[in-house]
């Protein structure tokens, strides 16, 4: 993946096409949408669609969470990347109760297997792909590091810290 120097963060209800627009035209080298569930997005609903439509050459990276294999395979399986896409995020950084009790966000850090293997379904599709990550879901986590296995074993373009 080419360089970025400045990174517009995916935020929630935000970074929607006209934001990431203007956040590039005043120097974000690369910008995220906010996170899209790639379940509801394999399962065609529309607002999903909605939110990770690119309608100019901003760079954009798309935000996914999830943890389900055949669901990212079909989403990847339905998408055709528009102009200005550059790759596919996964999250790996949300805590929100919801999520971790699902077994995604911040709860895929000790993850590895799976996490490399949803890189690995991007990347054999052809699409580039990158981690945003907490350094771990607790105290425990970071004082062990859990995260450095992860960095080891995932091949991705880049690693976000959050």
């Amino acid at each position: 993946m080419e360089e970025f120097s400045y990174m517009l963060a995916p935020i929630e209800d935000m970074t929607d096409s006209c934001f990431r627009t203007m956040c590039h035209k005043y120097g974000a080298d690369l910008t995220f949408t906010e996170l899209m569930r790639f379940q509801s997005l394999a399962k065609n609903n529309k607002p999903s669609w909605d939110r990770i439509k690119l309608d100019d050459d901003t760079p954009t990276v798309i935000q996914l969470i999830g943890s389900r294999e055949q669901f990212l395979k079909k989403f990847l399986k339905m998408f055709n990347p528009e102009k200005g896409f550059k790759g596919f995020n996964l999250n790996l950084g949300c805590p929100a109760p919801n999520f971790v009790n699902q077994g995604v966000g911040c709860a895929m850090i000790k993850r590895i297997t799976k996490t490399k293997k949803l890189a690995d379904i991007i990347k054999d599709h052809s699409f580039e792909v990158s981690i945003k990550m907490r350094l771990g879901l607790n105290q425990y986590e970071k004082e062990k590091k859990v995260y450095l296995n992860l960095i080891d074993a995932v091949d991705a373009a880049f690693f976000i810290i959050h």
